[in-house]
């Protein structure tokens, strides 16, 4: 069932579920009961908080014995938005505003970490953030800094941010290196002898046997390959 026909179906539920007979008399408040029960249905999936943000002013409405809720056409699900409250039969429609806080998680370190350690998934873990202001500077993926290396001295405890890890070393000065130039239909390679430290991704220059130096782009494998 797609989105559409599941708002659809939500909405006449709680149409049956919640009248709201004396708008007039209970303004704002007598839509609360309604209100809650789709965005606890709406929001149960997410697992996220809501606030509802009941306007201070008087409302006097016609009474309505089966209001009709839904999100508003591209509104927002997140943040301050609107609840649509519409009933066809009084020939009203209003918006009630409310606040839905997403809940935002980082990645955290499960013990202490040393400076050069390399992180496995085992050292990682996600938390709820203690302050949104830190979700975008935390890493929100353990999958993202698994692999990687430490620069400095990590507690149990700290928040995982990507300036704090470098890509791991896969050849080091003076190491012999696989040199290969590839183009279509055909694969050179040939040994040299790297001529400094380069993370997968990195340049790095290779002394070949002849005296030549090259230049490529190291491979995971440890590899270096050269453009062509």
């Amino acid at each position: 069932m797609d989105a559409m026909k599941t708002s659809r179906l939500l909405a006449a539920t709680l149409s049956c579920a919640f009248a709201v007979p004396a708008l007039a008399s209970g303004g704002w408040a007598a839509l609360d009961a309604p209100v809650r029960a789709f965005l606890d249905a709406e929001l149960a999936p997410r697992g996220v908080s809501y606030q509802l943000r009941r306007p201070a002013g008087r409302l006097a409405l016609p009474a309505c014995a089966a209001p009709q809720l839904s999100w508003p056409a591209g509104a927002a699900q997140s943040g301050n938005t609107f609840v649509e409250v519409g009933c066809a039969a009084a020939g009203w429609q209003l918006r009630y505003p409310v606040s839905i806080g997403e809940a935002r998680v980082g990645v955290v370190t499960t013990r202490r970490i040393q400076a050069g350690e390399t992180l496995s998934a085992a050292d990682l873990k996600l938390a709820p953030l203690p302050n949104p202001a830190l979700g975008g500077q935390v890493l929100d993926a353990p999958e993202a800094a698994v692999g990687q290396v430490v620069k400095s001295g990590l507690p149990e405890g700290a928040w995982l941010r990507r300036f704090m890890l470098v890509a791991p070393i896969v050849v080091r000065s003076n190491q012999p290196v696989l040199v290969r130039a590839q183009s279509d239909g055909f694969v050179v390679s040939a040994q040299g002898k790297a001529l400094g430290n380069a993370a997968a991704g990195d340049e790095v220059s290779v002394r070949m046997p002849s005296g030549r130096q090259v230049r490529g782009r190291v491979q995971a494998d440890g590899s270096v390959r050269l453009p062509f």
